[in-house]
Formats: C-alpha cells, structure tokens, sequence
C-alpha cells in the first residue's frame, strides 16, 4: 500500500514559478482565493472551479472537503505527477496553512496535498522547457520555510504533524534545522504516525543525501 492511500485511508476513518505567480493567483482575503486554472496546464483539461480553495477555509463537513482535495488532486498532482497548475497551487496551500484560517478538515487535507506535491515528480518534462517543475515547487516550499516551521509550533493533531514532518524534511536543505525541529517533536512523545513519518523521513534524507531532487531513483 503507497503512503497516500494509507494516509488517505485513516483520515476517513476519522470521521513561482516566482515570477508569474501573481498572474494565476489572486489572494483577496484568506478566505477568498482564486487561481485561474484556465491559465495553467491541469491533467487531461480539467479545470476545478475557481473558488474550490474556499473549501478548505470554510467547511467542517470532512465530505465536502475531500471533494474538494479531489478535485484539485486530479487537477495538478494526481498520483504525485505534477502539473503546471501545481506551481499556483503550492503557493496557495501554503498561503492558507500559514494564515491560521483554514477549518480543521481543510487543513488535514491542505497539508496532504502538500505533503503529495513535496513528493512529486514533473509530469511533462518536455514541456516545461527542460526545467524541473517539480523542484520548482518544492523551491516555493522551501522559500517559505520559516513560515511553515513557525505554523507546526501551533500544532497538535497526529495527521497534520507528520504531513508536517515530510513537507519539511522533502525540501529542506539546512540539515540542523530540520533535526532540531524533528527532535523536539520526539521529545514531547509525538503519536504514532508523526513518530514513525521523522524516522521513514530521517531514513529518506539518509538515502538522498538531503532534501529531494528531481530524478532521484527510490528504488536504487
């Protein structure tokens, strides 16, 4: 079983592209984000509706919510394969998980998609000019580090954690920061899944020698 099913499973259970972000992404309030998906590449043409991140900052109902991850899912990074529209997006999930505003269904599942985009891989290389798409995304992540770092301190529940965990150790260079963050979650007796999401993580950046790089083959 991958990570995200096992992960997507218990959730149930429970009841810029720097430069040309601003052209795809309008912030007018926390609670009312746009991205114009008819300006990005999405899988197969798909394109969400444009107020679908307003889910995640106004609903408590777990089935809209995930409706709403579904959608964005296909959209940009189904199966960990990332799209265009994956650039905006990123920067808007952390906008949202940095504001404090999101309902507590909303974060769960705004934080798995970006723990997915943390783990992704480009999908059309040949059509993002050679560039690495997926690095570039987790270029946006890394470039609000100290924001995300300062978000987890305010944290208490086990699934938003370990998303927590991953996101941080897939894209940090700075190997003390990231171990000084991860060790005083140990300290405080985390749970089970944030327990066991530092170890596979410190296993992870072991084997990769650091934060993940496009091209790195998991199964070497």
């Amino acid at each position: 079983m991958s990570i995200y099913v096992l992960r997507a499973s218990m959730i149930l259970r429970d009841g810029s592209s720097r430069g040309g972000l601003s052209q795809t992404l309008e912030v007018i309030g926390v609670s009312e984000m746009r991205l114009d998906w008819d300006s990005v590449r999405t899988r197969d043409g798909v394109k969400p509706d444009a107020a679908v991140l307003d889910v995640f900052v106004t609903s408590e109902d777990i089935d809209t919510v995930y409706d709403a991850y579904c959608s964005i899912e296909y959209a940009a990074f189904y199966n960990r394969d990332l799209e265009e529209a994956a650039l905006p997006l990123t920067s808007a999930l952390i906008e949202m998980v940095c504001s404090g505003h999101c309902t507590h269904w909303g974060l769960t599942m705004v934080t798995d998609a970006l723990y997915e985009i943390s783990l992704g891989q480009t999908m059309r290389e040949a059509e993002t000019d050679g560039t690495s798409l997926a690095d570039r995304c987790r270029d946006i992540i890394r470039d609000n580090l100290p924001r995300l770092y300062q978000t987890a301190q305010t944290i208490t529940d086990d699934h938003i954690l370990a998303s927590f965990v991953t996101i941080t150790g897939m894209t940090d260079p700075d190997e003390n920061r990231w171990n000084t963050f991860t060790q005083k979650l140990l300290d405080h007796n985390p749970e089970v899944l944030t327990a066991d999401e530092v170890k596979d993580t410190r296993d992870w950046r072991t084997k990769i020698g650091g934060p993940l790089y496009e091209g790195f083959d998991w199964w070497k």
